[in-house]
């Protein structure tokens, strides 16, 4: 179960990267959102963060919690 959550979560980071690398290459908004099946809003709000933060701004902060019933 765990990979698939890795998995998943590396798609997501790829998608991300994938946006703002079409939107620098200066693809339209609407291109990318068509092509990619994403928001604007998506692109909006990645583009930035890889701009202040590089490619390490793109990837998932998202740690997980530990199990409540291991305890």
């Amino acid at each position: 179960m765990h990979s698939y959550f890795s998995y998943s979560g590396k798609l997501l980071e790829i998608k991300r990267a994938m946006a703002v690398r079409m939107s620098i290459r200066r693809y339209s908004r609407a291109e990318i959102t068509e092509e990619m099946d994403i928001s604007i809003h998506f692109i909006d709000k990645w583009k930035p963060i890889y701009f202040e933060q590089s490619a390490e701004g793109l990837k998932l902060k998202y740690k997980g919690s530990g199990g409540y019933l291991s305890k």
